[in-house]
């Protein structure tokens, strides 16, 4: 009878330990699947308005800035005003990002495949546009990123 009580407590202590491992596998799966739901929400293009832009050319090629006007229309960007930049030998597009709001530029950045080195602040609350886009020269990898 001792040797038959050994095994029935063997057998309780294995499957008290499989149980136990299916709880910790479970937790561990809901945590990570809430973790990466936290950090994606973080990494939402989604802002619940329309981001205002103002697209300016700073090239010699007449309607530039209208035709990335409709593209950002396209995708749901609120064209403010289109027009020439100051200078008409612009070589790297660039953007003046006027609010600091993180989801805003990150939404900019990728609809137009621009790098975050080609961001100026002026951080200006009253203006009615978020950024300005200024396209220079480089126009051709913005259109890259239109596939994006």
């Amino acid at each position: 009878m001792s040797v038959s009580i050994k095994i029935k407590n063997t057998i309780l202590n294995v499957l008290l330990f499989v149980f136990l491992l299916f709880f910790i596998i479970i937790g561990l799966s809901v945590y990570i699947k809430h973790s990466h739901s936290f950090n994606d929400s973080e990494e939402s293009d989604n802002i619940g308005r329309a981001i205002q832009v103002i697209v300016l050319n700073g090239t010699t090629i007449q309607g530039l800035a209208s035709k990335f006007g409709e593209y950002l229309r396209e995708k749901d960007f609120d064209v403010v005003f289109t027009g020439n930049y100051q200078a008409s030998n612009v070589e790297q597009s660039f953007i003046i990002d006027h609010t600091n709001n993180k989801k805003i530029l990150r939404k900019v950045l990728r609809t137009l495949n621009i790098h975050q080195d080609q961001v100026k602040k002026d951080v200006n609350e009253s203006l009615i546009q978020d950024v300005t886009i200024v396209i220079g020269k480089d126009y051709q990898k913005l259109i890259v990123g239109k596939n994006k």
